[in-house]
Parts: structure tokens; C-alpha cells; sequence
């Protein structure tokens, strides 16, 4: 639930308003619907990590809220938890070590699956590597 909410969240914020929409008229709407997708994916992650599930979903859904709130409030202290939550919640799943053995060929969709896992891995990777970079450039106060 909480993936697909963060993708609506996304979707509402980078959508075009329109006068003829239905759903978002003017700037400021399409950025109140997509704050309420952004609480309604919050509260089910949280109730998610309090039932103590940590699913592959779950880790999306944090990396994809983290990237909605770094645009709709910056690049916030909000922001970098939830990047933080992933990558947490990543190695609980043991991401980091997909490719560490060898697993012999068990279906196609269990190649899929391992694919999925390896991408959202490089995903967090050069993500925290770019941002790692980003502050490393910042001048001195």
C-alpha cells in the first residue's frame, strides 16, 4: 500500500494541472494532493515498520518518499531519514550481499526478482554516493 501511495504522491506532484482537470485545477492543488498521498504513504509505513514486516515494497516505498519530500520541502532532514530507513531496512534484507553466492536458476520469476533487488541496491548506492558528493562540495559557513 505504502509503494503505491508514494507513487501517487509523485505522480500528483509532477503532474500538469489543468483548468478541465478533475483532480488538480491549479499548481497549488496538484502539491496538496500530492502532501496527502505523501502522509497517507507515511502513516502506512510506519504502521508497516511498527508490524516489523520489511518487505522489498517497503524499501521502494521509503527511497520514493524520500525522493517526493526532497522536492516538496527540500532536501530536509525528513527527507534523508527516510533514505536513511531504506538502506537501513536494505540490509535487513541482506541486499547488499545479492550476488554474494551463486544461486542456481530456480524460474524466471525468481530472476526478476533478484533483478529488482539488485537495482533498488545500485539505486541506494548512487544515491548516497551523490549525495555524499553534494555535501563534500559545500562551502563553509
Amino acid at each position: 500500500m505504502a509503494l503505491l501511495l508514494s507513487l501517487f504522491a509523485l505522480g500528483a506532484f509532477f503532474s500538469d494541472p489543468s483548468p478541465t482537470s478533475a483532480v488538480a485545477k491549479t499548481e497549488a492543488e496538484s502539491i496538496a494532493l500530492s502532501r496527502s498521498f505523501s502522509r497517507s504513504a507515511l502513516d502506512a509505513l510506519d504502521h508497516s515498520r511498527r508490524s516489523g514486516s520489511g518487505t522489498l515494497a517497503d524499501v521502494q516505498a521509503y527511497l520514493l518518499m524520500s525522493l517526493a519530500l526532497s522536492h516538496i520541502d527540500g532536501f530536509s532532514t525528513r527527507s534523508r531519514m527516510l533514505f536513511s530507513s531504506a538502506i537501513g531496512m536494505a540490509r535487513d534484507l541482506r541486499l547488499h550481499r545479492i550476488d554474494e553466492t551463486p544461486e542456481p536458476y530456480t524460474g524466471v520469476r525468481a530472476e526478476i526478482d533478484r533483478e529488482v533487488k539488485r537495482r533498488v541496491f545500485w539505486y541506494m548506492a548512487s544515491e548516497d554516493w551523490q549525495v555524499d558528493d553534494a555535501e563534500a562540495t559545500q562551502p563553509s559557513r
